[in-house]
This record gives structure tokens, C-alpha cells and sequence, in this order.
């Protein structure tokens, strides 16, 4: 593959580019959707879901789960919004099972 950005590209490299961005985003969301499960299950019971929580929860299940406070943060906004449901986990995205 050369780096010559501004050289045409073949449908067939066009098409294969864009489902490897497909694939990637699609792992991405499932592996994002499997630590807001992972969130919702440490803080069940807790009330941290509903209202912040003393300081450093969010540091320590960032700590737990190897992601950045900022992901956990945002998270944690994202499961607040009343607006959110949460995904069916169980299943893998659709371009991972063909891949493996």
C-alpha cells in the first residue's frame, strides 16, 4: 500500500477500506457497550447511576476496567441521560463473527 494520498484508488480498495472501518467502529460500540454493562453492574444498588458519587469512584473503575476517567465519565453521562437504553448484550457485532 503506498502513501500517495492523492492518487486514485480502485473500487475494490475503496470498498474493502470501508468495511474495515465498518468493522472497526462496530468492535469499538461492542466493546463500549460491554463496559457500560460492566458499569451498571459495580454501581447496581449504589445510587451512583442516578447522582455523583464520592470522589474517586470514577478513578478506581477506571482503574478496573483499563480505560481513562474521561471514558468513564462519559460514560456514566451517557447512562444517566433518561433517554438511554441499554443494548442487548449476548451477541457479537455483525462483522466480528465472520472474521474470527
Amino acid at each position: 500500500m503506498s502513501g500517495t494520498w492523492g492518487a486514485p484508488a480502485s473500487w475494490e480498495v475503496v470498498c474493502r477500506r470501508s468495511a474495515g472501518r465498518r468493522r472497526y467502529n462496530a468492535e469499538r460500540k461492542f466493546l463500549r457497550n460491554v463496559r457500560r454493562a460492566q458499569i451498571v453492574c459495580r454501581l447496581a444498588g449504589t445510587g451512583l447511576l442516578e447522582r455523583a458519587g464520592p470522589r474517586g469512584v470514577q478513578a478506581l473503575l477506571a482503574r478496573e476496567l483499563g480505560v481513562s476517567p474521561a471514558t468513564i465519565s462519559r460514560d456514566l453521562r451517557a447512562l444517566r441521560t433518561p433517554g438511554y437504553r441499554m443494548p442487548r448484550l449476548g451477541t457479537e457485532p455483525p462483522g466480528l463473527a465472520a472474521g474470527r
